[in-house]
């Protein structure tokens, strides 16, 4: 089921079927966590970027539920290839000054997830500006973040 929603996120021109696609196999990943090297590798560390720098909020949002919960798994090339990929550095840092509260918050839970798994990227979170968004985060009266 997951190849085949993902064939319709990798074929699909209309947002609503694209969206629904992503966030379908965003469900399948929660449900079965150890499918997540499959669907990584299927869509590829610069469209998972891209996804996340470009495409829409529901889109983002299924991306970075995917990543967290990767993050929280054993998946040996993970912070490889991530640490080489500097979109997805800009994404998730852009993310954290995205309107969409929801979007904040997971961005943060993703930088959190990232330092626990290796302590290089407090460096490239200090690069990416972490720390000034993570300031303005603060004056928010959000309970979510």
């Amino acid at each position: 089921m997951a190849t085949l929603l993902l064939h319709i996120y990798h074929t699909q021109q209309l947002d609503p079927f694209k969206t629904s696609a992503a966030v379908s196999v965003s469900h399948i990943c929660k449900l079965n966590t150890t499918l997540f090297p499959t669907i990584f590798e299927s869509i590829t560390c610069k469209q998972f970027s891209l996804a996340l720098m470009e495409g829409s909020q529901r889109i983002q949002q299924a991306f970075l539920t995917m990543i967290n919960i990767a993050l929280t798994q054993p998946y040996p090339k993970l912070n490889d290839t991530l640490q080489e990929d500097e979109v997805f550095q800009k994404a998730v840092s852009q993310l954290l000054e995205n309107q969409s509260i929801v979007l904040r918050g997971k961005a943060i839970l993703t930088f959190l997830l990232l330092f626990k798994m290796n302590s290089q990227w407090m460096i490239i979170a200090v690069q990416q500006d972490f720390y000034k968004n993570i300031d303005k985060l603060l004056r928010d009266n959000y309970k979510y973040v």
